[in-house]
């Protein structure tokens, strides 16, 4: 869980080799026990949508208090320092961007709902799908 969104967002990727050999092999399982089996975790996926709301939504907020604080005052008195059709172009500008901010909040809570229910219905499947002895 260690590593932010920026830090997965932002890491450098290697480029893709470009060997004319013949494919890798399948990585293996670590172990020598011969049970070869993927955990899922769904906790791990509902944290994700934590985090991801969190961590993006803290910078979308930002960016609303920013467009909200000075931009704000600026359109008021606008109209008589600039010509009238730049005056409405940026009132209007700044009103389009701060609900695209809004809607772009609101998405992000939809994501992590969304998340959090994927990883409530694995947990379910995952539960019903146990063999359990009677």
């Amino acid at each position: 869980m260690g590593q932010s969104i920026d830090e997965l967002l932002n890491r450098s990727i290697p480029a893709p080799s470009r060997s004319s050999g013949p494919p890798a092999a399948a990585p293996t399982a670590r172990g020598g026990s011969g049970n070869h089996t993927i955990e899922y975790r769904h906790e791990d996926v509902a944290g994700l949508g934590d985090r991801i709301e969190r961590q993006v939504g803290d910078f979308l907020k930002q960016a609303r208090y920013k467009l909200n604080g000075d931009p704000r005052t600026i359109s008021t008195g606008s109209f008589t320092t600039f010509a009238y059709p730049l005056a409405m172009t940026y009132t209007e500008a700044v009103a389009f961007e701060d609900q695209d901010l809004r809607t772009k909040i609101q998405a992000l809570m939809h994501i992590n709902d969304l998340l959090h229910e994927t990883a409530a219905n694995q947990s379910e499947a995952e539960r019903k799908s146990t063999v359990r002895e009677t």
